[in-house]
């Protein structure tokens, strides 16, 4: 008999493990499309994406790097979610009035039936999103969080649980703030103006995601690109469905406004 011992199995990471450094570049997670079946958003997203591929880990990416939001149909209350229109990943939806639905769900595969991934839910009164992610770990259950709207809607906040050292989950600030800069100018703005994720621990104040909410296409309503150590992925994976989802929430709320002031 051989004395020889089964190698371990390659360690998963996900949001308890990823660590704070900003991994090289040929070790940086890679976007793969979502499978067939879509999330579960009562699982980690950690538990669900992570992957293990031979003699290293890697964690499965449920957004690309860059993506656009497309008109779906004439009502303008779907959207599908995609870096190409004919090729979407998620829908998104949108709900008003009495229906009893968030304000904007997106969802979990690209059907507007199945569950939200994560929602928003504008407060009455007030500038504030009630937003819901996915549980933080397998003993927990999905989260709300706020984000908090300035009195003239120029920057909008959050704070969100990110991977630390040692594997340590910590809680971070991050704000969206109105750009004409050239963070945004390369989206292809209609008037050459956006909105940039600023993370504001550290000296650097680092853009990690910007966002736009017109271009020239009549179908691309929104586009939206990971920028920094947000494309990296060590910021994780929920992270990232709050940066999507607030962007969202943002972009809806403006284009209420703007609707409500034509009328």
């Amino acid at each position: 008999m051989s004395d020889a011992k089964t190698p371990a199995a390659a360690p998963r990471l996900g949001l308890e493990t990823l660590e704070d450094d900003v991994p090289p570049a040929e070790e940086l997670p890679a976007y793969s499309p979502p499978s067939k079946h879509p999330l579960n958003p009562q699982v980690p997203l950690a538990q669900q994406l992570q992957v293990a591929a031979g003699p290293s880990s890697s964690v499965n990416r449920q957004f690309p790097p860059e993506f656009n939001l497309y008109s779906a149909n004439l009502l303008g209350r779907t959207f599908n979610l995609g870096e190409h229109q004919n090729a979407p990943i998620y829908v998104v939806s949108i709900h008003t009035g009495w229906s009893g639905n968030p304000d904007v769900m997106l969802h979990t595969s690209t059907s507007a039936n199945s569950p939200p991934l994560a929602t928003a839910n504008f407060r009455t009164f007030t500038n504030d999103t009630t937003i819901k992610l996915p549980p933080l770990n397998p003993r927990s259950y999905v989260t709300e969080t706020t984000l908090k709207g300035s009195m003239f809607g120029r920057t909008w906040s959050f704070s969100i649980e990110i991977p630390g050292p040692n594997g340590q989950l910590r809680s971070e600030p991050f704000e969206w703030r109105h750009s004409r800069g050239e963070d945004v100018n390369t989206l292809g703005s209609v008037w050459g103006t956006g909105w940039k994720l600023v993370r504001l621990l550290g000296e650097g104040k680092e853009v990690v995601a910007v966002f736009t909410e017109g271009t020239m296409s009549l179908s691309k309503k929104f586009s939206f690109k990971f920028r920094g150590a947000g494309e990296t992925g060590v910021l994780g994976e929920r992270w990232a469905v709050m940066a999507v989802i607030s962007a969202m929430a943002i972009w809806e709320k403006n284009r209420r406004t703007k609707n409500n002031s034509a009328n």
